[in-house]
């Protein structure tokens, strides 16, 4: 059996440590729907996370993420969790529109300058690179040094 993405995070953290519960609470006091906690909680753990050149973000990291207004909340309306960032400043999301639609659970790169304050993402479709099928692939592939380390790394 392969490790979970939760399991991947945990063999590549020095001191790992489980989630404190301030992403839960953030996420059931601003009305998020219950599978999206969930999600969280099965998936992540405290610690920021190096994966490669990919910083996995803990659960204050995420916090910080679903309360930036200009990007990391503007792209969760939009469909995707900001979760990781690369070493150049690319965004890391997975594709969390509708756990039975198309593309749900696909992580992919989001060139950081197309991110600027401002833009709302308007070519989001274009700047999207997708690297791996699911966060598990996505944490395999780095782990083993066969995944991009940012947008334009091929």
């Amino acid at each position: 059996m392969e490790a979970t993405f939760r399991e991947i995070l945990w063999r590549n953290c020095r001191d790992p440590k489980p989630l404190k519960g301030a992403l839960s609470n953030f996420t059931k006091e601003q009305g998020f729907p219950p599978p999206f906690t969930k999600f969280l909680e099965d998936n992540f753990i405290l610690n920021d996370v190096w994966l490669g050149g990919v910083e996995v973000f803990g659960e204050y990291s995420l916090l910080s993420s679903l309360k930036d207004e200009e990007c990391g909340l503007h792209l969760l309306k939009l469909g995707y969790l900001e979760f990781a960032s690369c070493g150049n400043g690319d965004l890391v999301v997975v594709n969390i529109k509708n756990k039975y639609g198309n593309g749900f659970g696909e992580v992919g790169y989001i060139c950081h300058e197309e991110c600027a304050p401002g833009n709302d993402f308007a070519n989001l479709t274009e700047n999207l690179r997708v690297v791996a099928p699911s966060l598990q692939e996505f944490a395999l592939g780095h782990e083993n040094e066969s995944m991009p380390n940012d947008y334009f790394d091929r």
